[in-house]
């Protein structure tokens, strides 16, 4: 594989795992001891409620979901890969820093196809000058 499908496909991968972040973040943003949802927004049984605390959900009432975190970092000879990690703040960097890193995975993710696309034409198109 040419250098340029390694570090295209790398960063596919990449995007591929932030999009899941940032999915599961959205999907997973509160508690098991939420308010009830008949309280009306901004009314005080809203303010009212009890203080998060806890790990991962469970069957025990308080626990809340860690929100996780991608980190992309550059590999030797190009490339990038990620690593997730569960934020220390309990409930993450909230629903419009979520929907942004999705749509920034969305972007990055489209970028390295099209990168790899265009690898694959060169590579094609070599060969036929070649033969």
């Amino acid at each position: 594989m040419s250098s340029i499908n390694a570090i295209a496909t790398s960063g596919l991968i990449t995007a591929q795992v932030d999009l899941a972040v940032a999915a599961s973040n959205i999907a997973n943003p509160g508690t098991q001891d939420a308010p009830p949802t008949s309280a009306p927004f901004g009314s005080s049984a809203v303010s009212a409620a009890p203080q998060l605390s806890g790990g991962q959900p469970s069957a025990t009432p308080g626990q809340v979901f860690l929100a996780l975190s991608a980190t992309n970092t550059s590999t030797s000879g190009g490339g990038v890969s990620a690593s997730v990690t569960a934020q220390s703040g309990l409930l993450g960097t909230g629903i419009i820093q979520d929907v942004t890193a999705l749509n920034a995975a969305t972007t990055a993710y489209q970028a390295n196809l099209a990168t790899l696309q265009t690898g694959q034409t060169l590579s094609k198109q070599t060969l036929s000058l070649i033969a």
